[in-house]
Parts: C-alpha cells; structure tokens; sequence
C-alpha cells in the first residue's frame, strides 16, 4: 500500500487517545492542540481511522486528502 505524508492538526482534548501513534511526529505544540505530521498508510481503513476522531482532528495537508474527507463528510450530513 502507498504511504501518504499527511499533516494534522489535533485536539489536546483527544490527544491521549492518540499518543501511542503520535507521540514522535509532533511539530509543533499550540495552547489547544498539536500539529504532528506522519506518513500513514492509504488503505480502505483511512477515512475510518481519520472518522474516529470525530470533532478532535483537522486534516491540514495533502489538500486531496482534506477535499476527499470533507466531501465524506458533507455526503453523510445529507443523509440527515
């Protein structure tokens, strides 16, 4: 499978959910949150990862990637 470089932003209210994955790839450290940046596989089981985290992450770089999750999310709004 292909690795994307990924660049996240995400939440201290979340961060112990996450630290174990994390812990090495922060970046940079804000009052509210972490900017980490890791290499993640691309596989099926992505956008399902990135889901969990539910209100806690903001995908900040690739741009494909953020346009892809947005238009997920936006596509289960609709269905309410």
């Amino acid at each position: 499978p292909k690795m994307i470089k990924t660049r996240l932003k995400i939440d201290r209210k979340i961060f112990y959910r996450i630290l174990d994955d994390f812990r090495d790839d922060i970046v940079e450290e804000t009052e509210d949150a972490f900017i980490v940046e890791k290499e993640i596989e691309d596989n099926r089981e992505l956008m399902l990862y990135l889901l969990s985290f539910a209100d806690g992450l903001t995908i900040l770089e690739p741009e494909w990637l953020r346009a892809d999750y947005t238009a997920l999310l936006r596509n289960m709004l609709n269905r309410y």
